[in-house]
């Protein structure tokens, strides 16, 4: 039973979740909900209406090597706790616009911003570093999750929008994606930690092997510059077999085994 509870594919079950809440989700895939609405109560025409979700795509572009950046740095499980209520309450405070529509543009580019925090970015960090065999498929799970959100959020601010109206639509999805998102951060990040750790563990053993790549190559009178970046260093080990395989492995370790056995 607790190996049950600590399979990595909870991981797997957090990420559908919140891609199932993702900013495309709730903030693209309802947008045309609220676009009559909204032009009905503001006279505002459609084409101004939707210059807001362009501008939200605009900024949610720039903003996302920013959360990716937050994420190596800090962790799967702190940024997206902080990313999704970001989210989740700029889409909720979008309900107090008013009929001003610079006012209204500047909400969803605040919701935009938010938004590339609550992307499926991290998640799909968090199922890469646990999933090597089976990472297609890992993967895969959890991006369905964006389709099934794509089905049920739309239809449920639909009903609150036909039954209370739009400003109580953007309270709802708000609510849908703090509620969703939040209960998918824990498991999607729940071994961000240590996964960072096997990664810092990893990135220093690759720069001790180039460290005596390095020197080999000062002590033959020559000099080695090195790339700099995962890129350059995986090509320096590459280029002078500093990457060893798993069939590298099995050779050497069947050679020594064969010649403790004579």
């Amino acid at each position: 039973m607790q190996g049950l509870l600590r399979s990595r594919w909870w991981i797997v079950v957090g990420s559908f979740i919140g891609c199932g809440v993702d900013n495309g989700v709730v903030m693209a895939f309802t947008f045309g909900l609220f676009q009559k609405p909204l032009a009905v109560a503001f006279g505002w025409s459609r084409a101004q209406v939707a210059a807001a979700l362009a501008l939200a795509g605009l900024t949610s572009a720039l903003s996302s090597p920013l959360w990716g950046k937050l994420i190596d740095r800090y962790g799967i499980r702190p940024v997206t706790r902080c990313a999704v209520p970001f989210f989740a309450c700029a889409m909720a405070s979008i309900a107090l616009t008013p009929p001003v529509l610079p006012v209204f543009l500047l909400l969803y580019a605040v919701a935009g911003i938010a938004s590339a925090g609550a992307s499926p970015l991290p998640y799909a960090k968090a199922v890469i570093g646990w999933f090597d065999r089976r990472r297609g498929l890992a993967l895969g799970i959890s991006v369905a999750g964006v389709g099934i959100g794509g089905m049920l959020v739309p239809q449920g601010a639909r009903l609150l929008i036909d039954a209370f109206g739009w400003r109580s639509g953007y309270i709802g999805v708000g609510a849908i994606a703090f509620g969703a998102g939040r209960g998918s951060a824990r498991p999607a990040g729940s071994h961000s930690r240590d996964n960072g750790m096997r990664s810092r563990r990893c990135s220093v053993s690759g720069t001790q092997r180039i460290e005596r790549i390095q020197l080999i190559a000062t002590a033959r009178g020559t000099r080695l510059d090195v790339p700099r970046g995962d890129a350059g260093r995986l090509s320096i080990l590459g280029a002078f077999g500093g990457v060893p395989t798993r069939r590298r492995r099995d050779r050497r370790d069947g050679d020594s085994h064969r010649a403790a056995s004579d």
